[in-house]
């Protein structure tokens, strides 16, 4: 799990620079590759929390395995 977040926030870092050199160009991109990378960055940033919250829930599981032991 810790691999995807890990991949998420290399694409996503990927994303934002492209993002800024693209709007520090102007109208270095069309449109169409701006609503790509705005929507390719909301699904990585669901992806992260997707998997902070998957991994505090192992966390949490593991935690009370060990107390029913």
């Amino acid at each position: 799990m810790n691999y995807l977040i890990t991949a998420s926030v290399i694409l996503k870092t990927f994303l934002q620079d492209r993002w800024h050199r693209l709007r520090a160009t102007g109208d270095a991109g069309e449109i169409d590759e701006k609503t790509i990378i705005i929507a390719l960055m909301s699904a990585v940033t669901i992806a992260v929390i997707a998997g902070i919250i998957i991994v505090a829930i192992n966390s949490r599981a593991e935690e009370a395995a060990g107390f029913l032991e």
